[in-house]
């Protein structure tokens, strides 16, 4: 038979028995199925490089110069601060144009007017119930997208109505690669990095999805590969049946695999749980490259489903040998590398220990179900020699079963050792919101809006009048005088009503107050050195002049009040910053709320690919072993000889390598937490994943029993 003639006799082969194969339609659905996810991972990580890449061109473009030299030309004035809706940070960019000719920065279509403000759209989303249209002065206007980091970035232009310009900055030019980080840049994780968890993550199940879909039905096609090796077949050939078996379904998924990505560069997507919008133009300016990552997709699906059914292939002999058989020995090391890699991130540097550290447990947990394999297989012997001594011969057949097949038992197992790790994982992760988070939080829910800071930048009597006039009559103010020394303390002033709210015993000479009402404690820490603050009785309007900040204090509890000062002092007093004393810390801990919230969405995302693997894997063992016992079942009417060998060859097994996840789960989480010093491991949710692993164990065994004695009935001899 000529070359080409063979070849496309071994794809007709492959087309056929793909078909026609016991498992033929389990298969087909897995490697649609797998493709699509293996895709799906790859579209995302080319969805993230698009996004990164826009965001760098914008955050240039908007970047501002600062003039170095007094004789430098100056187009605007420039200063930055942080403001917030609820507990989220937005960034907000005063500006105060200079040169008539000067372009207004990128996403504006003019310079705002003294009193306007430009605002992102996510940011008058977000804020609508603030009143976030009215903070800064009057509505100018929307920030156009070239604008804005992302879709999402909560960002505002604002021109207040000031006489002076203390303390900002003269800009040399708008577009610039030398500016500081500005907006959602400041809290941005490195692209690399992101792509590298996504990939150790959602990757890594998805090859595991992958291995189980390219073995369903593994049976029957190991017995085509002896078939074939007897025949004379080599590698090539048999690479050319199971490329013919897999390459439809293969392209099917890929097609579904990508069709996100191409619906999403139609149009914005705000991701779920993350709360941030992916810009259809950075996806749609990326687009040329989605063949070439669908064919990526596509090789490395048909790479594996070939590799998987060539490794076997002795060249001494005509017999094969496939991964049922045995464990492949590099799986261990390779699962000790990862254990190694865990253990010494605390002597790498910051980066390379957060890589290391990802790496490793990748390594560990993909590894460890071969590791519980291996204990399997010599349990296994140790079964069959107490079958045989106890005349147990549903003992004796499932021991010598998982001796002498224990690559099936890694498959079987392989999902839900990995999602105890996963689950554990991201429990650890999503706890590191650190005490200081934890305690502001307690703070907040104790004081809500009753003590707001205010720091105009100037107060003058009648501007202070304005101010006082405006806020509600459960709120009085205290005008402070910031200490400027470590051994002074700061004094607030105000009046007797104000004085007596807080419990104070209204005083000319004023006291020393180190305690009582919540309030006064949390206003020592916040405005005073070591917590010493000092009360006097006084007129507010009338002692202005060394007075730098505004407390603002209210009943317990007070909630809305917040937003109501903020728009209160930007009116009176031009431009004033309004901070809550648990502010800082809320605000700080907001990277790692964000870092929770992508760690929920990749394990929600891996434990959905997970579930999918663990199906297709427990519809792949349940067909293998219901035909398997099938002859044995029709030499007996008892039951309980089928239910016997389906818990001792499934169940039994799955509850050992479930042990060995446990342990490793809880040694990782505890050191994790002595890793990170913040934290804690949940040992309720990690027996609660244990117990549920357990009762699927038990209904793996249940179901394989029951659906070995429903196939029992219509089994009838075969040459297959």
């Amino acid at each position: 038979m000529r070359p080409h003639a063979l070849w496309r006799q071994l794809l007709r082969i492959g087309l056929a028995a793909g078909r026609n194969s016991p498992g033929g339609r389990l298969r087909f659905a897995a490697l649609i199925t797998a493709a699509a996810v293996v895709t799906l991972v790859l579209m995302s990580c080319l969805a993230v490089i698009a996004t990164y890449d826009g965001w760098d061109r914008r955050d240039v473009a908007r970047g501002v110069e600062i003039a170095r030299h007094s004789d430098s030309p100056v187009v605007a004035l420039y200063k930055r601060a942080g403001d917030s809706v609820g507990t989220r940070p937005h960034e907000v960019v005063y500006i105060e144009p200079k040169s008539p000719q000067a372009s207004p920065p990128p996403g504006l279509p003019r310079w705002p007017e003294p009193g306007e403000a430009f605002l992102s759209p996510e940011l008058m989303r977000v804020g609508e119930g603030e009143g976030i249209t009215r903070r800064y002065g009057r509505f100018a206007g929307i920030i156009d997208s070239s604008g804005l980091a992302t879709p999402s970035e909560r960002l505002a232009y604002v021109r207040p109505a000031v006489a002076g310009h203390h303390g900002w900055s003269k800009i040399a030019k708008i577009g610039s690669a030398r500016s500081t980080p500005m907006g959602d840049t400041l809290n941005r994780v490195p692209a690399g990095q992101l792509l590298s968890v996504i990939g150790f993550t959602v990757g890594g199940v998805a090859i595991v999805l992958l291995v189980v879909a390219a073995r369903c039905g593994s049976s029957s096609r190991d017995r085509r590969v002896h078939l074939l090796t007897a025949l004379g077949g080599n590698r090539w050939h048999l690479a050319l049946v199971n490329l013919g078996e897999a390459c439809i379904p293969v392209a099917i998924g890929t097609l579904l695999g990508s069709v996100p990505y191409l619906l999403m560069s139609l149009s914005d997507v705000r991701i779920p749980l993350i709360d941030q919008v992916v810009g259809s133009a950075d996806l749609r300016a990326w687009a040329w490259v989605t063949p070439m990552v669908a064919l990526a997709g596509c090789g490395l699906m048909l790479f594996v489903v070939v590799a998987l059914h060539l490794v076997g292939i002795d060249g001494g002999g005509t017999r094969p040998r496939v991964f049922a058989d045995r464990i492949p020995r590099w799986r261990l090391y390779a699962g000790l590398l990862g254990l190694i890699a865990i253990v010494t991130t605390p002597y790498l540097p910051k980066l390379t220990s957060f890589l290391a550290y990802i790496a490793g447990t990748t390594l560990l947990w993909g590894m460890l179900p071969s590791a519980a394999g291996a204990a399997i297989r010599y349990w296994g012997n140790s079964a069959a020699s107490f079958g045989r001594w106890a005349g147990r011969a549903d003992v004796l057949i499932a021991g010598r079963w998982a001796h002498a097949r224990p690559g099936v038992v890694v498959r079987l197992v392989a999902v839900m050792v990995i999602g105890l790790g996963v689950i554990t994982q991201a429990q650890v992760w999503t706890s590191r919101l650190g005490d200081s988070g934890q305690n502001a939080r307690a703070l907040q829910r104790e004081l809500h809006d009753s003590v707001l800071v205010v720091t105009p930048q100037s107060i003058t009597p009648a501007s202070m009048d304005a101010f006082a006039r405006s806020l509600p009559k459960n709120a009085n103010i205290f005008l402070v005088n910031t200490a400027k020394k470590p051994t002074e303390p700061s004094v607030l002033r105000g009046s007797c009503e104000a004085m007596r709210s807080l419990g104070i015993a209204c005083s000319s000479d004023g006291d020393h107050m180190t305690g009582g009402d919540a309030r006064i404690a949390i206003l020592g820490k916040f405005i005073g050195f070591g917590g010493e603050i000092k009360f006097r009785e006084g007129n507010v309007s009338g002692n202005t002049q060394k007075a730098d900040q505004i407390a603002v204090v209210s009943p317990l509890g007070t909630t809305g009040l917040n937003a109501r000062v903020k728009e209160t002092a930007n009116r009176t007093f031009g431009l004033a910053q309004v901070k809550r004393p648990y502010d800082g810390w809320i605000l700080g801990a907001d990277r790692l709320v964000n870092m929770a919230d992508w760690v929920k969405l990749l394990t929600i995302l891996t434990l959905i690919i997970l579930a999918l693997a663990v199906a297709f894997s427990s519809a792949a063992e349940f067909l293998v072993f219901t035909t398997a016992v099938a002859p044995l079942a029709v030499l007996t009417e008892r039951r309980r000889f089928l239910l016997g060998i389906a818990i001792w060859n499934l169940t039994i097994p799955t509850v050992i390598a479930v042990a060995f996840g446990v342990c490793v789960a809880a040694w990782q989480g505890s050191f994790f937490i002595s890793l990170s010093k913040s934290g804690m491991f949940s040992w309720s949710l990690l027996a609660a994943c244990a117990a549920g692993a357990l009762v699927l164990a038990i209904a793996i065994g249940l179901i394989g029993g029951t659906g070995a004695i429903r196939a029992t009935a219509r089994w009838r001899p075969a040459a297959d």
